[in-house]
Order: C-alpha cells, then structure tokens, then sequence
C-alpha cells in the first residue's frame, strides 16, 4: 500500500511540474497565449484611436516584431468562407462586408514550435483619418 501511495504522489509531482513550467512558459513567451488575449494586450498598448505612424513607432521599437506589410489604400481583408484575417488583396468580388477600415498593417510578431511551428501575425485596421479601430491576430501552423 505504501509502494502505491509513494508512486502516485511522484505522478501526480511530475505533473504538477508539467502545469508549473507551461504557466511559467506562457508568463515568459507571450505569444503562447490564445489569440484573445494577444489582442487585449496589444490593445492595451495601442488602443483604438491611435494612430497609424504611432502603431508603425511601435511595431518598429519591439524587437522581434516585424512590419510585413503597410496598406494606405484598403483595410485589413477576410477570408470570406472562415472570416479570419487574411494577407490577400482584396479582388473586385471582394464584398465590402469582408473588409475592415480603409487602411492596414500586417506584422509578424514571432514564431514558437509546439510539435508544429507556429506564426503569430497581427493585422490592425485603421479608419480613412488613419486612426486604429481593430486588431485582429492569427496563429498560422505550419506541420513542418
């Protein structure tokens, strides 16, 4: 009986560690959070109504963030069957539903492996003033 107690408290030792180093991990990488919360905390730092240069300043002054691409000319596009953020222009069957603002970046915020590597791009919307008025993010996996 004792030999049984004894291997169970190691198991359930072992994964206690387990849940400690994921929460550890995810304080330390960010981008392990869900995309929710990338969101919020990217809005915490630039929240809607700030504007497009000043979103630029602070992409450009996060080290491992990087400007993709930069839209004076259309917003940030969705993919019309899923509705996720999309890096694709939008064509002249593009419906204006499908679109958010009139202006867009796209930025790669990093990657982290999992079993499978994983791309982290936020798209910021911007009104025709240049002024923030979404964030959206997506994880891209990729099966290597």
């Amino acid at each position: 009986m004792k030999k049984r107690s004894k291997t169970l408290i190691t198991i359930l030792s072992a994964i206690l560690v387990v849940i400690m180093l994921v929460v550890v991990a995810m304080m330390i990488n960010p981008l392990l959070r869900t995309e929710a919360s990338i969101r919020r905390h990217l809005l915490s730092m630039m929240p809607v109504g700030t504007s497009m240069e000043e979103v630029i300043r602070t992409v450009e002054n996060n080290e491992s963030w990087m400007i993709r691409v930069v839209r004076d000319n259309v917003g940030v596009v969705l993919d019309p069957k899923i509705h996720v953020p999309t890096n694709m222009h939008p064509t002249e069957r593009t419906k204006d539903e499908h679109i958010i603002g009139n202006k867009s970046i796209i930025a790669h915020l990093g990657t982290y492996s999992v079993i499978v590597r994983i791309d982290v791009v936020a798209f910021f919307a911007f009104n025709e003033d240049g002024e923030l008025i979404e964030i959206l993010i997506k994880k891209y996996y990729d099966w290597i």
